[in-house]
């Protein structure tokens, strides 16, 4: 059975073709002059050096690359002899059957022009004739003619729009209007935030109000709805049943002056929003005002496609069917599915002609260069009927076929803003991709596959020169997408008609909906009402009663003239550049309603006019003279961020808008502090080395976000979290983090502004490998990110210290043979990752940490089972796991593994790169509860040991390689052993000593109890007090940490007197009580946290006075930058020194004063 587009044999043709031109080269041989022997002799002798030129230069060229190139080139052209792709019809007597009656009953040419003109003559009588009867109403309710208003028309315009007390948009009361809707129109959406009172409204139809108690709940009785008059009317009418949303309708709509109350409900597929208190102008629609006057766009299109449909069965001529088709598509679009916006029936048609003629042009090229090819000879008439006048009806209706998919406009502000967005241009990119294979491998076939692929070369080249252009925002409308791939479907294949219909469809709508809009276009022509991102007032409201309020700012900032106010989103007060306050007095009988509030600066100019900036989200002010915060935080703020008893005494209130990055430009001190820099003890000044390196440090899954963007592949961090949120103890996820990825600029000023100089990060395996494994790819746009983050702190003056490993093992290794579990396979893996680094980074990253707190990673993963992957031996936890071996198995491969990635770096990479190499890692001191019991004494060291110990010792010990002997005693067999060339690699491998410690504990021995074969802490209790009730030290907000640098100073002498290794301190920090409900007045306002203020006091003298009694301290790394997801704890444990908001889609950053205390006391500290 042959192929159903099986491709026709040309060899003939060929043939035919070198015929003719072997007789055309003999004939003109025979008419050469004796002139032109020499001419020629010379010509052949320059075309013989220029191929001994090739020649010589092709044999420079690797054998391997010139066969492996021939052979792609080979591939590329296509089989020899090429072949046309041609349709054979399926079911050729039935497809042929409309040819043979236009055979039959119109055998002459004569008649087919005559029967194609009285066709075209009938059809348009028929459009005429619907189009007439839909636009032509006379009269509505004594009204006159109605007006024909667009379906986002209303009566006010957003935020100031209307000037001071809405002045230009009177009247507000006694007008009344006959309108006229088109169908519909309850699509109709706000694309940037609108604010109704404290109420965002996007993505949906504004409508504001709906029926009153006096409304039954009928649909006749509409003049008992009330709205808004910012409401667009034609959905308010939809809503009040007025008009229908499938036909559109008339009405008479009636201004009603100011009201009180504005109901939510929802009605005819509409849910409108509520607002609870006045507003000064108000409509409703005359009762019984809806006539039947329809919008009969659905009849105008069964009469184009029915007429389109009969034309493309009867016709073989590929120019009839496609101008034809192209013609009626495009007056069904711009007349009647996807009209631009118009005042009446005339501009329309004047507008949709005068688009016309140019789009005629355009089909003209398209068709004589790619159309052409697809239909000439094509006698399939019910599958060109099906396959491509079907889709190119889809398409043209995109307005509506193409509605659910959440994608507005290709432009980075709507597919970041539009829920949905990306996750559908990902599959629209994947759809155009597999049709690309498609059509490439259909083209090869044909021997056309170099000319396209050159021509889509040269576009692409193109579209990258425009998107470079400054200050222009590349824009691939709907027509444009259309003439960029329609040459992609130039070949007559059932795919490509497919593709072509769609192609020839977006074009008509693109044109027909919106013009010839430019591919390229200004931030402002995209602007729309959407956000500018202009700074926003501070504001402070004071005085507050039930009959007044008082709202003072600080001085209008430069370019600016005053300060713009909402009272109610009607704007009330504009100041001058010297008034600095305003007092808003209730209106009598207004007492027991809320009142919202939303400010702006604004700017006066000859040139311009009035310039309003963003105003900020809305301050409620309550009946009983209170008010609130949460209304202007973003969604889903904690309610107990609120402020209130405004009436008893004056508070703060933060105005605020999405707002942005910014760093403090003033010095935090100015403000009333919790410390003096004159307190600091004169006796540790200088105590440090000049070159001590400070800052703070991160982890990748913590700070992040984009955890599956740009090619990064799934570490077990993101399985354990999204598999079951319950997991974490907020039920949140690491997918934003804190959006360091897309913010590490930002961050990497404000880390300047804090004064540090040195950065402690990890990088993400799984960013860099997406699989993790040796023969694994490696994904360039991970390697990219962390290049810019490494020349962004050099850049700045800030040393990288960068962690190859902090908790997140790739989940594919973590599949494939048990991560960890497997020492022989994981440690290849592991040095292959640690090579990949050591070569991509190494020459500006010179200091490396392999593992951060192996021993927390796996205790909490493989003992304890709560932190990922999530093994132990509690079923009830657990599916699976043994807490009493791998916990050991686990800690014995992190041991060998970093014994070989040392052994690596120093002996390819540190003898050119300079750079030095350790491992980090965890430990808070133990201290006998009861000092004076031998039995607790030994206790606390076996829990040092234990805890300590297990790691240090292999790498830092004196003596034989192996774990400390009281974990030998305890756990037996279960701890595995070092072989000798293990041994050898991990004794002296790490050049210094890591050092990640927070608190202390008192250990208590639990008497002649036998150690739980679960036990990994050495048989011991831990307790907050000692015999003699002492505490070990303040509260913070996470249960286990207390401020106790008393024990930090004894393990800092403990580790150097244990392993004489220089330390560097690489985490140490705490969490404060009471920061959750925090609310910032200003994007400059600084948290005050005086118990981390306090806790750094303590543990940075601590270091000073160890460095004054001679042990070598290298650093100091705060934990940590930025508050962030901290692992199971989620976002409720906040250990930063910047407060970040997680409610803001920007994950605003904040100093807390504990930032600028450390900056301070170590410019005291270092000498």
């Amino acid at each position: 059975m042959a192929p159903l587009d099986a491709p026709q044999d040309v060899e003939n043709g060929v043939k035919r073709a070198d015929s003719a031109q072997h007789h055309g080269r003999k004939s003109a041989d025979a008419r050469a002059t004796p002139a032109d022997d020499g001419a020629t002799a010379r010509r052949d002798e320059q075309e013989g050096q220029g191929h001994a030129f090739i020649g010589k230069l092709k044999q420079r060229i690797p054998n391997g690359i010139r066969r492996r190139s021939s052979a792609a080139v080979k591939w590329l052209r296509g089989p020899e002899p090429t072949r046309a792709w041609k349709i054979r019809p399926l079911l050729p007597r039935v497809q042929h059957l409309p040819l043979r009656l236009v055979d039959k009953l119109l055998p002459r040419q004569w008649h087919r022009i005559i029967a194609l003109l009285v066709f075209y003559v009938c059809w348009i009588a028929t459009f005429g004739a619907v189009l007439h009867k839909s636009s032509a109403v006379d009269d509505v309710d004594g009204q006159g003619s109605p007006f024909l208003i667009s379906c986002g028309a209303s009566f006010w315009s957003e935020n100031n729009g209307c000037g001071l007390d809405g002045i230009d948009c009177q009247p507000f009361t006694n007008s009344s209007f006959a309108f006229r809707c088109p169908a519909s129109c309850s699509s109709e959406q706000v694309l940037n935030p609108r604010y109704v009172g404290s109420q965002e409204v996007i993505y949906q139809t504004l409508v504001v109000g709906g029926p009153t108690s006096n409304a039954n709940a009928g649909f006749d009785e509409a003049s008992g709805f009330v709205y808004r008059a910012d409401s667009f009317i034609c959905s308010a009418a939809i809503h009040a049943g007025i008009v229908s949303d499938a036909q559109g309708g008339c009405g008479v709509v009636s201004l009603i002056g100011q009201q009180s109350h504005y109901p939510a409900a929802t009605r005819s597929g509409i849910a409108s929003v509520g607002f609870d208190s006045t507003f000064p102008s108000s409509f409703t629609f005359a009762k019984g005002s809806g006539v039947a006057c329809k919008d009969l766009r659905w009849q105008l299109l069964a009469v184009s496609v029915v007429y389109t449909a009969v034309l493309s069965l009867f016709t073989k001529s590929p120019s009839i069917f496609f101008y034809s088709v192209l013609i009626g598509c495009y007056l069904q679009s711009a007349l009647a599915t996807s009209t631009p916006t118009y005042t009446d029936v005339y501009t329309l048609v004047s507008t949709a002609l005068g688009d016309l003629l140019p789009a005629l042009f355009i089909a003209q090229v398209m068709f004589t260069l790619y159309i052409r090819r697809t239909l000439l000879g094509l006698t399939a008439q019910f599958e060109k009927t099906i396959l491509w006048l079907g889709p190119c009806w889809v398409a043209a209706l995109a307005d509506y076929t193409f509605e659910l998919i959440p994608l507005s406009r290709l432009t980075d502000h709507d597919i970041n803003q539009q829920p949905g967005a990306i996750a559908s241009l990902v599959v629209i990119v994947l759809v155009i991709f597999v049709v690309f294979l498609g059509q490439a491998w259909a083209f090869r076939r044909e021997g056309r596959l170099i000319r396209y692929l050159g021509l889509y070369v040269c576009l692409g080249v193109c579209i990258g020169l425009l998107a470079a252009i400054p200050n222009e925002s590349l824009r691939i409308h709907h027509y444009i997408l259309g003439l960029l791939l329609i040459p992609g479907t130039s070949i007559q294949t059932r795919p490509s008609l497919v593709y072509q219909g769609i192609l020839v469809g977006l074009f008509v709508n693109g044109v027909a909906k919106w013009g010839f809009d430019s591919i390229l276009q200004t931030a402002a022509a995209l602007q729309g009402d959407a956000i500018l991102g202009t700074v926003l007032p501070s504001i402070t409201a004071s005085n507050v009663t039930q009959s007044n309020i008082t709202f003072s700012w600080p001085e209008v900032p430069d370019g600016y003239t005053g300060t713009s106010v909402l009272v109610n989103d009607v704007e009330r007060f504009r100041s001058t550049q010297s008034e600095q306050s305003f007092v808003w007095q209730r209106s009598s009988g207004d007492e027991s309603l809320p009142e919202y509030f939303r400010f702006a600066y604004y700017a006066l100019s000859a040139a311009y006019g009035l310039e309003s900036g963003d105003y900020t989200k809305a301050g409620t002010c309550f009946a009983d003279g209170s008010s609130s915060t949460n209304d202007y935080l973003p969604r889903g703020s904690r309610d107990a961020r609120k402020l209130q008893g405004l009436a008893a005494s004056a508070c703060e209130m933060t105005i605020r808008r999405f707002p942005s990055f910014s760093c403090s430009s003033s010095d935090p001190r100015d403000d009333q502090g919790k410390y003096s820099i004159s307190d600091f003890d004169p006796s540790f000044k200088g105590s440090l080395p000049a070159d001590f390196q400070w800052g703070y440090a991160t982890a990748a899954a913590q700070v992040e976000g984009a955890w599956n963007k740009d090619g990064k592949g799934l570490s077990i961090w993101d399985t354990w979290c999204h598999e079951k949120p319950s997991r974490i103890k907020d039920a949140s996820t690491n997918e934003d983090a804190v959006r360091s990825y897309d913010f590490y600029k930002q961050d990497v000023a404000r880390m300047k502004d804090y004064g540090v100089t040195a950065y402690r990060f990890s990088l993400a395996w799984s960013r860099i490998i997406p699989l993790g494994g040796k023969d694994d790819p490696i994904n360039e746009q991970g390697i990219e990110y962390y290049n810019k983050l490494i020349d962004e702190l050099l850049a700045n003056g800030i040393t990288p210290f960068v962690t190859l490993f902090h908790w997140d093992t790739p989940q594919e290794l973590q599949d494939r043979y048990g991560g960890m579990l497997d020492k022989e396979r994981y440690t290849p893996d592991f040095v292959r990752y640690s090579r990949v680094c050591f070569e991509r980074f190494g020459d500006r990253v010179k200091n490396w940490i392999t593992y951060n707190e192996p021993g927390v990673y796996t205790l909490a993963g493989y003992a304890a089972g709560v932190h990922a992957p999530g093994r132990s031996s509690y079923r009830e936890r657990n599916a699976e796991g043994d807490s009493s071996t791998e916990p050991f198995i686990v800690g014995h491969t992190e041991l060998v593994s970093h014994g070989y990635v040392c052994d690596l770096y120093k002996k390819e990479f540190q003898p050119v790169q300079k750079g030095t190499i350790m491992i980090t890692l965890h430990g808070n001191w133990s201290e006998p509860w009861d000092e004076n019991d031998p039995k607790d004494v030994e206790a606390a060291q076996r829990a040092n040991e234990f805890q300590i110990g297990w790691y240090a010792d292999p790498l830092y010990g004196k003596g034989e390689v192996d774990y400390p002997a009281s974990m030998r005693a305890q756990l037996g067999d279960r701890l595995p052993t070092f072989t000798e060339e293990e041994k050898k690699l991990i004794r002296g491998s790490s050049q210094f000593y890591g050092m990640n410690s927070y608190s202390a504990f008192y250990i208590k021995n639990r008497g002649d109890q036998p150690a739980d074969i679960n036990d990994h802490k050495g048989n011991v209790e831990f307790h907050d007090t000692n015999k003699a009730g002492k505490s070990r030290g303040i509260e913070s907000d996470t249960l286990w940490l207390r401020t106790a640098e008393w024990g930090w100073a004894k393990l800092l002498r403990w580790i150097w007197s244990r392993y004489e290794t220089p330390i560097y301190i690489t985490e140490n920090g705490t969490t404060a009580k009471g920061e959750h409900d925090w609310v910032p007045k200003g994007p400059n306002d600084v948290l005050e946290d005086p118990h981390r203020v306090d806790f750094f006091n303590k543990y940075l003298t601590a270091i000073a006075k160890a460095s004054q009694e001679g042990i070598v301290i290298k650093s100091y790394f705060g934990w940590t930058f930025t508050d962030n997801w901290e692992w199971t704890a989620g976002y409720s444990d906040r250990f930063g020194v910047t407060w970040v908001d997680f409610e803001a889609p920007e994950k605003t950053r904040y100093a807390k004063r504990s930032a600028y205390f450390v900056k301070d006391f170590f410019a005291h500290l270092i000498r």
